[in-house]
């Protein structure tokens, strides 16, 4: 998976601000997406249609 987008949603109460990550596979175009920092700085939300949490690992591209 790979970030498609990241769009500013808000700013949350501790001066954070939200972000919607929308994450797809380049090889079967699929989609998926989470929100960071989801009402205070450090908070990740489970995917949309996945329903798990994502971490960083789950969208960084590695090149061997």
């Amino acid at each position: 998976m790979v970030i498609a987008e990241r769009n500013v949603m808000d700013v949350n109460r501790d001066d954070s601000t939200q972000y919607q990550i929308v994450i797809s596979c380049p090889y079967c175009r699929t989609s998926d997406e989470f929100f960071v920092n989801q009402g205070r700085e450090g908070k990740i939300s489970k995917a949309k249609r996945a329903h798990q949490r994502i971490t960083p690992a789950d969208v960084i591209k590695k090149d061997n």
